[in-house]
């Protein structure tokens, strides 16, 4: 048998620390597989979710070299557990940004634009998310890049106290309130914190690429990448009762920021953008695009087979078993199956629940057949049922 194929924690080097927080915090008695939705945030501790995504396929998420920009799954597909894994990657710099303010903030700055008179289209407004991306980054990495000198003028003209204290809405706030400054004033000494936004008003924006470029050279020489995680917000496209003027901002943000995932991760490697969108929605998408075979170029599709979703159960249950093992001793047999294999999954499957269910209309069918048809290959759905369905039959 391939060693690749059995447990990964088979061998129990998992420190005791560990397994005292997965049993309190995680793997419950009443969630036995973990929950179904998984968003890191504030003080999590990422460690003891690596334990948890190491039961997912390597295929669903990105092998080496793959940068793709948009990233389109459905509901309960698991964007965000995909965003969330790149932070663990080694010498990845994530960079969450809240999808609904960000596009708030770049609506309601291309809505002023437009009021005063400044035609602004895609590719300008392609722009304003890449101020607001790179000046999140270098916030973000100023103890890793600002010896560069080009960088640290730039930093200097950036909300850093606010950073500090706020977070990645700092930048955007920030970027609101001096480019609607920048429209109704001239740059002069007194409005010298202006200038970091000029570029995006004044036909600069290759000195902006350049930026990029330089920012990207400087973390290459680090070996490390910085990714901007952007979530899908799934009413992005509701118009919620706006104006006319307001809904069309908020079009020429949407598609600005498809122009930028269309150009972004090719060059600047070491600057990257991970956008997600709801396949729900992905046609709604595809028509706002300003060139949709460019702009959705770099795509990847999160998409689920049977044996993938059954080897993700395989894998927590059998890590929930490890870490409760005192008091499981079915741990020793069921260790055994091969999990990362289709075959090994679905027999591990059978071997966890009951052969045989009676259906609805009062016939009995095997377990595994009754409990494929029933969910729509979907990660969130098989977790939430498996979690009642053992926490229901496990014997503590």
């Amino acid at each position: 048998m391939d060693a690749k194929s059995r447990f990964r924690y088979l061998s129990d080097k998992i420190p005791e620390s560990i397994r005292v927080n997965l049993r309190e915090d995680i793997l419950t008695r009443q969630r036995p597989i973990g929950g179904a939705f998984l968003e890191l945030h504030g003080t999590q501790n990422k460690e003891l979710y690596q334990y948890l995504f190491d039961g997912h396929s390597t295929y669903i998420y990105e092998q080496s070299g793959e940068r793709p920009s948009i990233i389109v799954g459905r509901k309960g597909s698991g964007k965000t557990t995909y965003l969330n894994s790149l932070t663990f990657k080694k010498n990845v710099i994530g960079i969450p940004i809240p999808q609904w303010q960000a596009i708030g903030e770049v609506q309601q700055i291309i809505a002023k634009l437009l009021d005063a008179g400044i035609d602004i289209r895609a590719e300008r407004a392609s722009y304003i998310w890449q101020w607001i991306f790179l000046s999140a980054v270098i916030l973000k990495c100023s103890d890793k890049v600002c010896a560069d000198a080009t960088l640290k003028e730039f930093y200097d003209l950036l909300p850093v106290k606010e950073f500090r204290d706020l977070g990645i809405s700092a930048v955007t706030t920030f970027a609101k309130n001096k480019i609607l400054n920048f429209v109704g004033n001239d740059i002069g000494a007194e409005h010298k914190e202006l200038a970091s936004v000029a570029w995006l008003l004044q036909d600069k924006t290759q000195a902006l690429d350049s930026l990029e470029q330089r920012l990207s050279k400087v973390l290459h020489k680090k070996k490390l990448t910085a990714i901007i995680l952007f979530d899908n917000e799934e009413d992005v496209l509701d118009e919620g009762g706006a104006t006319p003027n307001v809904q069309l901002a908020k079009i020429i943000a949407l598609k600005g920021l498809l122009n930028l995932a269309g150009r972004m991760n090719e060059g600047a490697k070491n600057v990257q953008l991970r956008y997600c969108i709801p396949a729900e929605q992905f046609f709604a998408f595809k028509e706002l695009a300003k060139n949709p075979i460019k702009d959705f170029g770099s795509l990847r599709l999160l998409h689920w087979t049977v044996g993938e979703l059954l080897s993700i159960v395989a894998h927590r249950f059998l890590l929930h078993l490890l870490i409760w093992k005192e008091e499981k001793p079915e741990y020793q047999r069921l260790v055994q199956y091969p999990i990362y294999t289709r075959k090994g999954a679905l027999d591990f499957f059978d071997e966890i629940l009951p052969n045989k269910i009676t259906n609805g209309r009062g016939i009995a069918e095997k377990t595994r057949t009754y409990f494929l048809r029933h969910f729509q290959i979907l990660p969130r759905q098989i977790i939430t049922l498996l979690n009642e369905v053992l926490s229901l039959s496990i014997q503590y």
